[in-house]
């Protein structure tokens, strides 16, 4: 793994990412993380070995099943990010709840989705009361 994700610095977000997300949906779904240890670990490599018995017995059979596979996996991406499947498990306030520890109420000041522009009644005009290095000071004026 150190092989492929710390030689290209971009790649390096990818597990750190793919782990928080884990933890998110681990600390809101208590089964998570056994559900996901029997699937790594015993319904993807069960897969593999049947895609490979299928293989011996067939190729044309073992291209076929593997490009249904292929397909149905392409699907399941595009729908989790580009379709919203992702917030059929956790919507975007249990997200925001899960990561911040508060509800939407304390969150004016974060970009909206569409915009991306900074929500609140004091978007506009800039902030006198801390500059804009000091984070932890703009989260206690917003709580």
């Amino acid at each position: 793994g150190i092989l492929i994700f710390y030689p290209i610095p971009f790649l390096r977000r990818i597990p750190l990412y793919e782990a928080s997300l884990a933890g998110m949906y681990a600390s809101v779904y208590r089964l998570f993380p056994l559900a996901y240890i029997v699937f790594v670990y015993v319904a993807v490599p069960l897969a593999a070995l049947a895609l490979g018995f299928l293989f011996q017995a067939s190729t044309a059979g073992g291209i076929v099943v593997l490009g249904v596979v292929v397909m149905a996996l392409a699907g399941l991406v595009y729908w989790w990010n580009w379709m919203g499947g992702c917030y059929k498990l956790l919507s975007r306030e249990q997200r925001l709840e899960t990561i911040f520890g508060r509800t939407l109420e304390g969150m004016e000041g974060l970009p909206s989705e569409k915009s991306g522009k900074m929500d609140g009644p004091d978007s506009d005009s800039p902030d006198e009361s801390h500059d804009e290095g000091d984070a932890e000071a703009g989260l206690r004026q917003q709580a």
